[in-house]
């Protein structure tokens, strides 16, 4: 698990109630679905085994970074709950 410092890139604390049940809401579930569809795509990917500098798709640093990104994406809501926990 990735442990994100929510307040630094989400520094609008009203926003973290709907984070926080992003996975229970049309749209924001959809999108997070989504994310995680396209970090398991890039798991599996064959073809980003190695460098490549001629295409950068093909590349395995661009695949872990998506994945990273898409793991980012996934902890927001887990993060929002964390904080409005400790506030409570």
């Amino acid at each position: 698990m990735i442990e994100i410092n929510i307040a630094k890139y989400v520094p609008d604390g009203t926003e973290y109630p709907g984070l926080a049940k992003a996975m229970e809401f049309g749209a924001s579930s959809s999108i997070l679905k989504a994310a995680e569809n396209i970090m398991q795509h890039y798991r599996d990917k064959e073809d980003a085994q190695g460098i490549n500098d001629v295409d950068i798709t093909k590349d395995f640093r661009y695949s872990k970074g998506i994945i990273a990104g898409m793991k980012m994406i996934l902890e927001l809501p887990t993060a929002a709950k964390k904080l409005i926990d400790a506030a409570s």
